[in-house]
């Protein structure tokens, strides 16, 4: 019945205009955890790649822009990208990708090119590690926010995340340090320029993702300048290649970024953007605003069906 149903579909899409479904990952766990629940892990990673194979066909991002632009993309098109560095993109995101010789697109940070941790992954693991039941976080109004058990640390976190996401990175990085100031040895968990390097000689595509993932729709015009030649500048050196796709931080249009920076976008010489909008892209998308997300689903019937459906839906929603 499955079969049946994945066949009548594919067979339905003949007769649609060819679109392109953007996968969007950020850091691949090893194992879940009860504090990333939201996290996809490496069991899970491999299982979306093995239902994907055969079924799309994965393209890397930068082929599938210029396809998107001249009119020649293949139906059932699928790109896999990568947001932020994480240093399981090496340990458990290269050897699924070799395994079914898939390409992806990984959109890099510079600020934490040394290793450590991104503001929101120090919130979480000083939480995972407080010492006591209860935190106190005076810039944030937040006083005895119980931190007890697994439940409390996560809502704990959630609560912290959401008052932070949208601060300064001057204010973010000052009470994501002083908390982890109050712990033991945080993991280590961004890459290191040698790990940028063995992407980019396995095949993979490095992206621009700005120096240290502000809110862009906070930023002036030079503040702007500075994030994207900074990040640019770094990434391009340890690869010895012009990096020409670029993902917005946090992503949403309108609230994340405005229409008036794209310009500076294209103006530090990029060709496309991509975003966190849930959709589907197709030749009539803005090259910067491509629409990307993550399946969720655990059962690849239901992994399948909705990425299939996709052309469908978004072409009746028209």
């Amino acid at each position: 019945m499955q079969k049946f149903l994945f066949k009548y579909v594919a067979n339905l899409l003949q007769s649609f205009e060819p679109r392109l479904n953007i996968l969007m990952y950020h850091r691949i766990l090893p194992e879940p955890d009860p504090l990333y629940s939201w996290t996809v892990d490496a069991k899970q990673f491999r299982n979306h790649m093995k239902w994907i194979s055969g079924v799309f066909n994965v393209i890397p991002l930068s082929e599938a822009v210029d396809q998107l632009k001249n009119g020649t993309l293949k139906r059932r098109s699928l790109a896999i990208t990568f947001d932020d560095g994480y240093k399981s993109n090496i340990s458990e995101v290269l050897p699924t990708l070799r395994e079914f010789g898939f390409h992806a697109t990984f959109f890099c940070t510079s600020a934490w090119l040394e290793g450590g941790q991104m503001w929101n992954d120090k919130v979480i693991e000083s939480i995972r590690r407080w010492p006591d039941n209860t935190i106190n976080i005076e810039e944030l109004n937040l006083v005895e926010l119980p931190v007890s058990n697994y439940e409390e640390k996560k809502a704990a976190i959630e609560t912290i995340l959401s008052k932070l996401k949208y601060q300064k990175p001057e204010k973010r990085e000052k009470i994501s340090d002083a908390l982890a100031s109050q712990v033991s040895e945080l993991p280590q968990l961004m890459m290191k320029p040698e790990h940028l390097k063995l992407l980019h000689t396995q095949g993979m595509e490095i992206g621009g993702h700005t120096h240290s993932h502000p809110i862009l729709a906070y930023l002036d015009k030079e503040s702007l300048k500075k994030e994207l030649t900074t990040n640019k500048q770094l990434l391009e050196n340890i690869i010895g290649k012009p990096i020409k796709l670029f993902a917005f931080p946090n992503g949403k249009p309108e609230t994340d970024f405005s229409q008036d920076q794209i310009q500076q976008i294209i103006d530090s010489g990029y060709i496309a953007a991509v975003t966190t909008e849930t959709h589907i892209a197709s030749q009539r998308s803005k090259l910067f605003g491509l629409p990307r997300f993550t399946p969720w689903d655990t059962s690849s019937f239901s992994f399948l069906f909705r990425l299939l459906l996709n052309d469908i839906i978004r072409l009746t929603k028209r």
